[in-house]
């Protein structure tokens, strides 16, 4: 019986430190922010100065990227489809099967011409 006695006391033990660590964590606050306000410098990857131009590059560089990918992937998708001649006799050609094939097909071609590739 006083053993009983005694684990159900290490228990309340057990428990009073978990409900102490967890009041001193909450006590603490937000772990990301006090690292933040101990820091003696910006948290911020592109400050106020830049962020503007960031913003700016980021639209130009979408707006030439975006394009010439779409574009790409037209003239290989056109190009898979133009070149491939069904053999007699052949079903005809399944237009999703031939977009992934053409996407693989640009995508092979695009790693093999790659100069560190």
């Amino acid at each position: 019986m006083a053993e009983i006695a005694c684990g159900a006391r290490e228990a309340d033990r057990g428990a009073d430190a978990l409900t102490a660590e967890r009041e001193a964590v909450a006590e603490l606050g937000d772990p990301d922010r006090r690292a933040a306000l101990s820091a003696n410098r910006p948290m911020h990857l592109i400050g106020p100065t830049y962020f503007f131009r960031y913003l700016r590059l980021l639209k130009l560089l979408m707006s030439i990227v975006v394009p010439i990918a779409a574009a790409a992937v037209l003239v290989s998708v056109c190009r898979y489809c133009w070149h491939a001649k069904p053999s007699p006799g052949a079903r005809p050609v399944d237009s999703d099967r031939a977009l992934g094939k053409a996407i693989v097909t640009s995508a092979r071609a695009s790693q093999s011409t790659h100069p560190l590739g």
